[in-house]
């Protein structure tokens, strides 16, 4: 009863051969699709997520470089001005001529609030003018002070706001080449602004600038000199650049920073990962959707081809169970060439088999019945030609001692003729291994030339393009050393304008000294330009002469290589000779050895074959004696088997019975 309800549990948990096809098909579609659906998700994901990050750090890569750009300017001018304003700039007679050149920077630069020098006497003289306490000193103003711990070089404050236009200013100063006072530049960073605004991170993403304490400076939300708040504040402080995430407002956001070289500023670009996931939102519903088509699909498909198989097994296995019961006219039909198609035929096969062995079993009991009786009749002629065996007995004894002493003879002959085969077969084994070795050996040679034959061209080829590339170099260098006579020309053309128009400005006198400025700074690029020309000629130049050099050289390594390749042929031209060769005698060899082998194992063959024939000639010998006996013994069991013979009659017509219900028309 216990064995019972364990098979009939065992047979909840069987399947069919469709149901598990139908899985096994269900399952190979199901997981390919899940995992590329989710691989595609993930990588759709990860490259919109690189491309938000790559423009929030290329945006402020270019802030960071506006700010440079907007303020090394600024720089340059206050040092130029720190030459030319000399120690007497607020007198009465230097006034005039000090605030016009501030009056003609501030017409050029928009961007600067305003331009003033300071003396160390406290007087300051400012463009545009401006009322200032009657007890205001400049040499206490910050300003003053940094550009004189500067020593000599220009000075930058940090961000702070301007309490009449509440925008963010900077001051750039320096120190006055004499150390009579110092020179500033008030610059407004509302063009940092500006561009600010123009940039956009993803959708909602944004840049800003904070000063080095942490106060935005930019911030398309916050005003400036705000105190910035939250996690992240700490880490881009600290570090020089790098990318931080944080949480806002419940919204994940993460924030790429650098540090501004020249002021310390931090620019920062926020972008929202939130985006990220919106974006790639459709990918996952168009794979979702095209996951459940495709399993459909190939759910449906599956079924049909598992139909197409289960079909013709149930078939199969109906013919199957009625050839059990004896009924050997099934036949299955075959349709297609597959697997279950040949099973089939098989099927065929084995009852055509089964109907020709029950024929021939069916003929052969009817022979067996008629054989039995032909026995019987037999066993009685047999005692009378045993009579006539035991006299014959007699003569064989004497005939067999002969031959024994003859086979003893040829016994020792054989042995010995073996032993020698067995030496030759031995050596030649070790010259086919030889040989063999021999033919790897070449074989592993013949590989290695092709090898390097194939390298020493690819070497050929490669040396070739270089020496192409070499020569489209040189004629480059030439094009960039016709490009530096016309920029240089161009320089001293502009240098002799510039001494032109410095000439005109001091006949100007104080009118001019705005237009002798300019004119002094388009000199100095002049003399700039010439000076990096004439490097860029004396590089091109030696550019050329190494290009040179590494034609020459290719051109030699060419030929080198093209010997190379050629002796590299020859040699493996002969080791494919050797090759050959060894081939051939290994084969040889081969054969000789299989010869000697086959010539071996007769010789043992006839060794035991001969000492056999000892053997049974003397135990011939001896049983000479014994055979009479055994003719008395051979008597009684023909009357024994003529009983045999009458049971097995009767076992003949049984096993008629039993084919009958076999059938097979």
């Amino acid at each position: 009863m216990k064995k019972k309800k364990q098979k009939e549990k065992g047979s909840l948990f069987s399947f069919t051969i469709r149901k598990k096809l139908l899985l096994s098909f269900i399952i190979i579609l199901l997981i390919p699709s899940i995992s590329i659906g989710y691989i595609s998700y993930q990588k759709a994901h990860d490259e919109i997520k690189d491309q938000i990050s790559m423009s929030a750090d290329e945006n402020v890569k270019i802030l960071d470089q506006f700010i440079i750009n907007f303020i090394k300017p600024k720089m340059e001018d206050t040092n130029y001005f720190s030459k030319r304003i000399k120690k007497d700039f607020y007198t009465e007679a230097e006034l005039e001529g000090t605030v016009n050149a501030f009056s003609q920077y501030k017409d050029l630069h928009p961007e600067a609030v305003a331009i003033y020098a300071g003396s160390d006497n406290g007087d300051l003289v400012i463009y545009p003018r401006a009322d200032l306490p009657a007890d205001f000193d400049a040499t206490t103003r910050p300003w003053y002070k940094g550009a004189m711990e500067a020593k000599g070089k220009a000075f930058i404050t940090e961000p702070y706001v301007d309490a009449v236009s509440g925008n963010i200013l900077i001051t750039v100063a320096q120190k006055l080449g004499d150390s009579s006072g110092v020179i500033g530049i008030d610059l407004s960073l509302s063009a940092l602004s500006e561009l600010s605004n123009n940039i956009k991170i993803g959708k909602e993403g944004y840049p800003a600038i904070l000063s080095a304490e942490g106060s935005f400076l930019v911030h398309p939300q916050e005003k400036p000199g705000t105190q910035a708040e939250g996690s992240w504040l700490p880490q881009v402080l600290e570090k020089e650049k790098g990318q931080v995430e944080y949480t806002l407002n419940g919204v994940k956001k993460e924030m790429h920073f650098t540090t501004n070289g020249l002021t310390g500023m931090k620019v920062i670009g926020t972008m929202n990962l939130k985006e990220v996931t919106s974006s790639v939102q459709p990918i996952l519903v168009s794979t979702v959707i095209f996951i459940a088509i495709f399993v459909l699909v190939g759910a449906l498909v599956s079924y049909i081809i598992v139909r197409s198989i289960t079909r013709p097994l149930n078939l199969l296995i109906a013919a199957t169970d009625k050839v059990s019961e004896g009924d050997l006219t099934q036949k299955f039909i075959v349709k297609n060439n597959d697997e279950i198609s040949k099973l089939g035929v098989s099927f065929n096969k084995m009852v055509l088999s089964l109907q020709h062995l029950i024929n021939q079993v069916s003929e052969k009991a009817v022979h067996l019945a008629s054989s039995s009786e032909q026995l019987t009749a037999s066993s009685e002629q047999n005692n009378m030609a045993t009579e006539q065996v035991a006299n014959s007995i007699q003569e064989v004894a004497s005939a067999t001692e002969q031959q024994t002493e003859k086979v003893k003879e040829s016994t020792s002959v054989v042995k010995e003729m073996s032993g020698r085969l067995q030496q030759i077969m031995n050596n030649t084994n070790v010259v086919a291994k030889t040989a063999n070795e021999t033919n790897e050996v070449v074989v592993k040679g013949n590989a290695a030339i092709d090898l390097s034959t194939n390298q020493m061209k690819n070497i050929n080829v490669t040396v070739s393009e270089l020496g192409s590339i070499v020569h489209t170099l040189g004629k480059r260098s030439e094009e960039i050393g016709e490009i530096v006579n016309v920029i240089s020309a161009i320089a001293d053309q502009t240098n002799l304008l510039a001494l032109n128009a410095a000439i005109e400005a001091a006949r100007a006198g104080e009118h001019g000294r705005g237009f002798a400025v300019v004119a002094d700074e388009v000199r100095k690029l002049a003399e700039q330009s010439s000076k990096s020309t004439e490097s860029i000629r004396e590089l091109i130049s030696t550019i050329q002469t190494d290009t040179n050099k590494a034609i020459s050289s290719m051109e030699k390594g060419t030929a080198e290589v093209e010997k190379g390749i050629d002796l590299v042929n020859n040699a493996g031209d002969a080791f494919s000779h050797i090759q050959q060769f060894a081939d051939t005698v290994s084969g040889q060899i081969a054969e000789v050895s299989s010869s000697i082998r086959d010539m071996a194992e007769g010789a043992d063959q006839v060794v035991e074959l001969v000492s056999a024939i000892e053997e049974i000639a003397a135990v011939t010998t001896a049983e000479s004696q014994d055979v009479s006996a055994a003719t008395e013994e051979q008597l009684a069991s023909m009357e024994e088997i003529a009983a045999s013979a009458a049971s097995l009659s009767g076992m003949a017509e049984e096993l008629l019975d039993s084919i009958k219900r076999f059938k097979v028309e």
